[in-house]
């Protein structure tokens, strides 16, 4: 389905976020890594997509999939080098955002600090989600679950690959 070579777990759950996700025109992917969730939005969602991420995607590009994506899918895509909490406003630029996947360094203080940011940058109706939920519980997990009550939100979560989160911003 995904056209990736993913670990099985990893694939189903990049596919049940995407099964949730709807049909943005403009998603954020907030963590880079070796682009896997950047190339499924890009092969598999309408509109663009904007990549935030300290890792710079040309060091071992040839071994990223974003490097086998199409020219379509590759003029679709903006890569913004940098932190989200410091290049807040280069991606603001391209927002709001109707889908937000957020897989960044996994602290807390700057889980805390991205879903703040994401969610501002979130238009209403859109999807916030993310990885991570479990493998990191005393780190994302609780920033999810204190995000969650803060704002009342209904919280879906699943416990494939170390737990993708998921909650929807039914306006304000």
């Amino acid at each position: 389905m995904l056209g990736l070579d993913l670990t099985p777990d990893y694939g189903s759950l990049l596919g049940w976020v995407l099964d949730r996700a709807g049909s943005p025109e403009r998603t954020l992917d907030v963590g880079y890594g070796w682009g896997a969730s950047t190339c499924l939005w890009l092969q598999h969602l309408p509109g663009s997509v904007v990549t935030v991420d300290p890792l710079n995607p040309g060091e071992y590009a040839s071994h990223r999939p974003t490097n086998l994506l199409s020219e379509s899918d590759r003029s679709r895509w903006t890569f913004i080098h940098g932190k989200l909490e410091i290049e807040t406003a280069a991606v603001a630029e391209h927002g709001p955002f109707d889908f937000i996947y957020l897989d960044a360094d996994h602290e807390y203080d700057s889980t805390v600090a991205q879903l703040a940011i994401c969610w501002d940058m979130l238009n209403d109706g859109g999807v916030l989600a993310g990885h991570d939920y479990y493998s990191f519980r005393d780190k994302v997990g609780r920033a999810v679950d204190e995000f969650v009550a803060y704002w009342g939100l209904n919280l879906e979560v699943t416990d494939l690959d170390c737990g993708a989160w998921l909650v929807r911003k039914d306006g304000e």
